[in-house]
């Protein structure tokens, strides 16, 4: 066993269990992606279009497995989902269908150090 303790969250990604702290208590316990989903509500995927519809981005929030819905800009879309590999083909079915020409869209993984803000921010909550 070696435990590594380390200001450089980025390098903790690389651990097979991770533990968070925070003012001496612990905010989080897991491996890399466990966190991830716990930060996020889930697994993410960024999806780059020629721009979306008020429509096409609420037929895709009522869509089963999907959390939540954010327009990142003009023609960047963030799902949060339960499953990516589950929901990316939904997703990317319902905006199509509402017209929408899809460029890209794949698996979004954060960086680590914005899973740590985030599972801090949560706490302080």
């Amino acid at each position: 066993t070696l435990f590594v303790t380390t200001q450089y969250v980025t390098e903790a990604e690389y651990c097979d269990r991770i533990a968070l702290m925070d003012h001496g208590r612990l905010v989080a316990l897991g491996s890399a992606s466990e966190l991830r989903r716990k930060a996020f509500g889930g697994e993410v995927i960024d999806i780059t279009s020629d721009g979306y519809t008020p429509e096409s981005l609420d037929a895709v929030r009522e869509l089963e497995g999907v959390r939540r819905v954010e327009s990142v800009s003009l023609f960047r879309l963030r799902a949060y989902v339960d499953s990516a590999a589950g929901s990316l083909p939904q997703v990317l079915n319902v905006l199509e269908g509402h017209g929408v020409e899809i460029s890209s869209a794949q698996d979004y993984w954060p960086p680590f150090d914005e899973v740590f803000v985030r599972l801090i921010e949560d706490r302080k909550r």
